[in-house]
């Protein structure tokens, strides 16, 4: 088609075409003849491609079709998940690589018998898992559940049942260094029996055999807590036919300890060798027989009770099913004789790759499923065992303990009969020893002084006793001594761990009637990669190398005193190492009144070198603001907000009685105008936003201005009263030279527009304003911290007005009424102001307080954020005390004690603490200062909020309690030094402008997230304001803070309301 065109206008871009029917059509001028002029005629053609127009639509068909393969087609796939082994308690599961596709790992859960027992942790990574604890040949259901950013994929069902004591298969061997003779008939007997041998100690290891306690694969098995056993232990199992226990088989143990097994065969010896009043095995009411174990370093442990791996997933330690219908049980049998003896006491999800261990040594079970105490000494055990075969019924009463070594002289764990024993001296011989102690002797006293009746017997009751205190005095643990003054006939009952590896359990004691209880003080030690507190392994001989040492392992003297944790006073080596570390990097953070006093005399110097002159480090920049208000103003003032991506415009008509009334408007700046290739695309923007909120909330005075000057012919004829001065926040760096003058130093925040740096904002807003015809005079060009100061001087009850106004939030910042004579400064400047006042408002820009570090607090984690901070360097005070950098400060010293501090912080022995791979904790300003609020906050015990924070914030699940008071020790430390810091500045403006001495009541106006949400941050602040002399506790009851909200908004207008006031006095104005 050909179209007859006539040329009009022409430029470089753009040339308008006329068509016949007299319609314009703007038209490239490039796509032009270079000679037309206006009045040319040019002929256009015009027809349709369809050829390119075909090849488009396959283009895109194509990249439909790439998009759909790439992201619809290819999903993930549901796990597959088996069992890989099985014993008596415990199951190993496995499952293939995890096949995300292209979509995004959320989590990767494990669900026993319908629920969730707990996620994996490192699910990309690991690929099994062991679950211990379990009942005797019980069935489980396992499945797992994928989520993903593509959906939820769930593994098939897994229907698993644990062995029968008799069910030799789950025995899987890895073996060490033994003779080649010894190997090979190790390798036929675990063949004949069904168990398995491999090469390499790994998570269904249940035993390492070998002759010879050294080698890479010996030191991996102990320390992953793998019971370490001699070649015979296996032929024993055949022998019997059923699990022995491996007590007397482990190295160095004395063979005199290897007893019968639960066999047939076994069965009538052990009911000829018994008493006959032995009764099933329980924790009470019948004979106790603790088992001897190998030589030990220096402190007896604490064992754990195994429970499942997950938090909240049940714990079954007693199996409720027989064996079969048609099968006799055998008898229960000896609490000493476990069928495995080396379950693992760690609560936790292990993968291939785990070489670890949390020190403590696993609980065996016997066959009702019971976790059942590691061995004492062998010849102790020894000795109860024969006692309790040879003793005639109905003598248990009379029964005395036998000698038990003890930490600090020998070790080992008191064999304990059943009767009850009067006691005489308990009271009065316990008192040595005070405070909680008394009350623990009382109890045990009394219980020893029952004579046997119907009722419960004393041991019973003591359990109850001892349960009741080990929840009280969770996290701590009891040792009880008894014996006579002389060491004779000593006797001891031990506080073993309650699942949380501390408190008390059940023992029984007897002795001679004057036995006493005497209780001290002492340390509990911690392995240091465990919550247990215990601090050994007993597979290893060697004492571990956080034990104290044993002078003389074989003495048979005891302390007058026996050790005890007392909850009121830990020792330093019984507290968990997280929570020591962690205080440790808390201190740094300290910052004392003594530095306090140093800021503040520093803050004072480099406020008045600011007042005087240029180029300092704290820039003290005068507002031309010469008056605050007093809450009796009245007037309608506009004010707008250009501080980010969005614009704001308000109203404000102040009521004359400290109210106002605000309407406003606010609109998202379009990308492209934040980098426009010139300002007046900007401007001329913020404008027209105006132009829109007056025609919406302000029409009836916007339609008579537009009326009126249909008929003037100049700007000068407007009538003032028709104006709306405006206040302008303009939140980006400016040299202001006015009180509506102000050149742009830079852009920030996103916005880059070259030709506008360097020109005046107000102007170039006024410019707009005026193109538009609009009723609106820029008046006052604003800082947000002077209008915090501006709107809470209106606000705030009393007489006199606000001095000071301050932000502590997103960043910080303080503005406060000066007296004008000290502003030496202006005289250099040549700008004119109203001096009727006497006072000038100044910015003091205290972010930049000491670049020079000569006074603030450093610590490595404050060099490292400075130095990757956007500006090394400067706004030092500011990245130790906003919002914007204390969240950062946080994360860089919590990485710090994740990685570098040698601490198992976020590092669970059992395996529950996992952390999501797209956490905030590795993203650089990752952490935002409202998880800091959050923990702050938490004041519960158990700290469910801080647990509940690092889930929803970090991605962190499954903390342990450790972890999160390590947490809280940090932010606690963090948040407080941010509060001290800006007392400083307060301290340092009530001080030198003297208002304490002058005023009752000295009011500042604060605002910003710190001083609205977080806990006890006024409060720190005042507190190191009654630190400074010059203040004291009675010029700080004086200083009364307030919350002044919107300085944007309300302060902004008040200001050109101030400005406006200001015209009228113009003849004053020095120059």
């Amino acid at each position: 088609m050909l179209v007859s065109l006539t040329v009009g206008k022409v430029d470089a871009g753009v040339a308008v075409l006329l068509t016949q029917d007299n319609r314009l059509i703007e038209f490239p001028s490039v796509l032009l003849p270079s000679n037309i002029t206006s009045g040319s005629i040019v002929d256009i053609t015009v027809s349709r491609n369809h050829g390119a127009e075909a090849a488009n639509i396959a283009a895109f068909q194509a990249l439909q079709k790439r998009i759909l393969n790439t992201y619809g087609i290819h999903t993930p796939s549901p796990p597959v998940l088996r069992l890989r082994n099985a014993t008596q308690t415990s199951l190993v599961l496995e499952w293939d690589p995890i096949n995300l596709a292209t979509a995004s790992l959320k989590s990767l859960s494990l669900y026993r018998n319908g629920s969730k027992a707990g996620s994996i942790p490192r699910p990309l990574e690991m690929l099994s898992t062991k679950i211990s604890g379990l009942a005797i040949h019980t069935e489980y259901t396992f499945h797992l559940v994928l989520r993903t950013t593509a959906g939820t994929f769930q593994s098939e069902k897994l229907v698993c049942r644990t062995h029968k004591m008799t069910d030799l298969s789950g025995i899987t061997v890895t073996p060490g260094i033994m003779p080649p003779q010894q190997k090979d008939a190790l390798a036929a007997a675990l063949d004949r029996i069904g168990g398995k041998m491999i090469d390499t100690v790994r998570i269904d290891t249940t035993h390492f055999v070998c002759t010879e306690g050294r080698g890479p694969l010996w030191e991996k098995a102990v320390e992953m807590n793998i019971p370490v056993v001699r070649p015979e232990w296996v032929d024993a199992c055949e022998a019997e036919g059923t699990i022995v226990s491996v007590r007397g088989y482990y190295l160095n143990a004395d063979p005199k300890l290897r007893q019968i097994g639960h066999g047939p065969a076994s069965q009538q010896r052990q009911r000829t060798s018994t008493v006959s009043t032995a009764a099933p095995s329980t924790h009470t009411g019948s004979q106790t027989h603790l088992p001897s174990r190998p030589a030990e370093p220096s402190e007896p442990p604490v064992p754990e009770a195994p429970t499942t791996p997950f938090p909240g997933a049940e714990t079954n330690g007693h199996a409720k099913e027989s064996e079969s219908q048609d099968e006799t049980p055998p008898p229960p049998p000896p609490k000493d004789e476990a069928p495995e003896e080396k379950e693992e006491s760690e609560e936790e999800v292990k993968g291939e790759e785990q070489n670890g261990t949390n020190g403590t040594e696993p609980a065996s079970h016997d066959e009702n499923g019971e976790a059942e105490e590691k061995e004492a000494p062998a010849e102790q055990a020894d000795t109860a065992d024969a006692n309790d075969q040879k003793k005639p019924k109905g003598t248990e009463g009379d029964e005395k303990l036998d000698e038990v070594p003890f930490c600090g002289q020998t070790h080992g764990w008191a064999a304990a009969s059943s009767g009850s024993q009067r006691a005489t001296k308990q009271q009065s011989e316990t008192n040595r020893s005070g405070g909680p102690g008394d009350a623990v002797s009382a109890v045990y006293g009394a219980l020893r002084a029952q004579k046997p009746t119907g009722k419960p017997s004393g041991s019973v009751v003591l359990l109850l006793v001892a349960l009741l205190l080990g929840l009280i005095h969770q996290w701590y643990c009891w040792s009880f001594w008894a014996g006579d003054r002389e060491g004779e006939n000593s006797r001891m009952i031990r506080g073993i761990g309650i699942n949380t590896g501390t408190g008390i359990a059940a023992s029984r004691a007897a002795g001679s009637p004057t036995d006493i209880i005497a209780l001290s003080r002492s340390s509990c030690r911690r392995h240091p990669t465990s919550s247990s507190s215990s601090c050994y392994n007993y597979n290893d001989p060697r004492p571990h190398p956080h034990s104290p040492s044993c002078p003389n392992p074989q003495s048979a003297s005891y302390p007058d005193f026996c050790p005890i944790c007392l909850p009121v006073a830990m020792s330093e080596s019984s507290r968990s190492p997280v929570v020591d570390e962690a205080e440790r990097i808390a201190r740094q953070f300290d910052y004392p009144t003594n530095d306090v006093l140093r800021g503040v005399k520093a803050y004072m110097d480099q406020m008045q070198d600011g007042l005087s002159r240029e180029h300092t480090s704290l820039s003290q920049i005068p507002t031309y603001v010469t008056g605050v208000p007093n809450g009796t103003e009245k007037g309608l003032y506009l004010a707008v907000d250009l501080g980010g991506t969005n614009f704001r415009v308000c109203s404000i008509d102040l009521h004359g009685d400290t109210t106002f009334t605000m309407t406003q408007l606010k609109v998202a700046i379009p990308r492209e105008l934040m980098v426009a290739k010139t300002y007046k695309d900007l401007f001329n923007f913020l404008a027209k936003q105006i132009e829109k909120f007056l025609e919406t909330h302000h029409n009836e005075h916007y339609e008579a201005h537009v009326r009126r000057r249909q008929y003037l012919d100049s700007k000068e004829d407007f009538k003032e009263e028709d104006i709306f001065d405006l206040g302008f926040t303009f939140s980006f760096p400016v040299n202001q030279v006015g009180i509506n003058k102000g050149t742009l130093i830079r852009w920030t925040k996103g916005f880059d527009i070259p030709d506008a740096v360097g020109k005046d904002v107000c102007e170039m807003l006024q410019t707009a304003i005026d193109e538009l015809g609009l009723p609106v005079r820029v008046a006052a060009l604003v800082n947000d911290t002077v209008g915090t100061l501006m709107a809470r001087s209106y606000t705030s009850p009393g007489e006199t007005g606000t001095l000071l106004g301050a932000i502590f939030g997103t960043g910080t910042n303080g503005a406060y009424v000066e007296d004008l004579k000290k502003v030496t400064k202006l005289a250099a400047t040549g700008e004119t102001y109203d001096c009727n006042t006497k006072e000038m408002v100044i910015n003091a820009e205290w972010g930049s307080f000491d670049n020079h570090l000569s006074v603030l607090p450093v610590t490595r984690f404050d060099r490292d954020l400075d130095a990757e901070s956007l500006n090394p360097g400067i706004q030092m005070f500011e990245k130790r005390v906003s919002g914007m950098f204390l969240g950062e400060i946080l994360r860089r010293a919590l990485l710090y004690l994740y990685k570098e501090s040698g601490v198992n912080f976020l590092r669970s022995p059992v395996g529950t603490t996992t952390i999501a791979h797209n956490s905030a904790l590795y993203k650089q300003w990752g952490i935002d200062t409202s998880f800091l609020s959050t923990v702050e906050a938490d004041a519960a015990e158990d700290l469910k909020g801080t647990a509940a924070a690092l889930l929803k914030d970090l991605g962190i699940e499954g903390t342990r309690s450790e972890d999160r008071q390590a947490v809280k020790a940090l932010v606690h430390a963090i948040g407080k030094r941010a509060a001290r810091l800006s007392a400083v500045p307060l301290a340092g403006i009530l001080i030198s402008t003297g208002r304490l001495q002058k005023d009752e009541t000295v009011d500042i106006g604060v605002d910003g997230s710190l001083v609205e949400f977080y806990p006890h941050f006024v409060d720190y602040i005042r507190e190191a304001l009654r630190e400074v002399p010059e203040i004291g506790a009675a010029g700080e009851k004086k200083v009364r803070i307030g919350i002044a909200k919107d300085g944007s908004g309300v302060g902004a207008a008040l200001i050109a309301l101030v400005a406006s006031n200001s015209i009228e006095a113009r003849g004053n104005m020095p120059k």
